[in-house]
This record gives C-alpha cells, sequence and structure tokens, in this order.
C-alpha cells in the first residue's frame, strides 16, 4: 500500500532521517561512518520503522 501513512511511501521517513543525521552529526559521526556501520541511513530507518510495525501488528494478533 503506497499513501500517506505507508511504510512504502519513503517520504513519511524525511523528519526522522533529519534528526538521526542531526543527532548522528552531533555525536561526532558523519555520514561516511553511518554509511560502514549500519548502511544508507533512510533504508535503515524504513527497515526500523518497518520491523518495529510488523511486531506491532504481530503483538496485536492483526
Amino acid at each position: 500500500m503506497v499513501g500517506p501513512f505507508s511504510t512504502d511511501d519513503l517520504s513519511i521517513y524525511d523528519g526522522p532521517i533529519a534528526l538521526f543525521r542531526k543527532e548522528a552529526a552531533q555525536a561526532g559521526l558523519s555520514e561516511e561512518d553511518l554509511e560502514n556501520t549500519i548502511g544508507p541511513v533512510p533504508e535503515f530507518i524504513a527497515r526500523a520503522y518497518a520491523d518495529a510495525l510488523s511486531r506491532w501488528h504481530a503483538n496485536r494478533g492483526t
């Protein structure tokens, strides 16, 4: 499903991605550091959200 609240709509991750990058930079991590440890930040955030959503559905039984 693609839509304004779908995990397939990558624009919903723009805010969390920007915040993640900002906090990483404040911690002294560069974009290259992040790429070398967790991979591309947008994909990392999208996977984290998808995993959380999947677990939430599993816990609800849906």
